[in-house]
């Protein structure tokens, strides 16, 4: 189910790249992560440990796309969902085993992957 929009905060832009990790405690290894939202709730990510995939929501037709940062001891990338509002992608898949991963939601223009914006607390969780 995808989330909805709880309200909004001041505009915050960070670089892609220059993301640090605040991750919170581990999870249990087989368990899904928690959400993560942007600050104005206009996106959501959450791991689920079945397929190690980091589902990414747009939850609101503000004209930006969602976008989910994640980052593990070996690796980081991004999944970018552009599809609109009330759609998730699905990606990253096959992470090595007993990593942990964190990750955030954030917002940005798919058309300019280098900025992400209003990126909030990254969640983590070990995968399997």
């Amino acid at each position: 189910m995808l989330t909805t929009r709880l309200g909004r905060s001041a505009l915050v832009a960070v670089a892609a790249g220059g993301l640090t990790l605040g991750a919170s405690g581990m999870a249990a290894a087989s368990a899904d992560g928690p959400w993560s939202f942007s600050t104005d709730y206009a996106a959501s990510a959450k791991f689920i440990a079945n397929g190690d995939d980091l589902w990414v929501d747009d939850d609101e037709a503000d004209g930006h796309s969602a976008v989910g940062v994640w980052s593990t001891s070996s690796s980081s990338g991004s999944v970018w969902n552009s599809k609109g509002a009330g759609t998730r992608q699905v990606g990253i898949g096959n992470l090595t085993e007993n990593l942990r991963i964190a990750y955030v939601a954030c917002w940005g223009e798919s058309s300019n992957k280098s900025k992400v914006y209003n990126c909030d607390t990254y969640a983590s969780i070990g995968t399997t």
